[in-house]
């Protein structure tokens, strides 16, 4: 069957996890719109180098927001049940997912 979809159907209760963005541009401003909107009491650390105001303004209405303006370490995933990788960077995605 050519026309197989490889992607697998999850339902996760997101405000039960530890949740780790890593992209603060066009992209993870678009994913913590949607975790927000299907979860808003789920507590999400997002690390970017830089914000666009939007997403700070996002995270500025949800306390369980935490912004940190850096670049993204690997110790990051130690504290993180699941990670959204959520920039425009292939190479950074493959070292995340690594």
């Amino acid at each position: 069957m050519s026309s197989q979809n490889p992607l697998f159907p999850a339902f996760l209760k997101l405000e039960n996890l530890r949740v780790l963005l890593v992209g603060g541009g066009n992209v993870g401003l678009e994913k913590l719109s949607a975790i927000l909107r299907n979860s808003p009491e789920t507590a999400v650390t997002v690390v970017s180098i830089s914000f666009l105001p939007e997403l700070r303004e996002v995270a500025s209405r949800h306390p369980r927001i935490q912004l940190i303006a850096r670049g993204w370490q690997e110790a990051d995933l130690d504290d993180a049940d699941i990670v959204f990788a959520a920039t425009d960077d292939p190479a950074l995605h493959r070292t995340i997912v690594a």
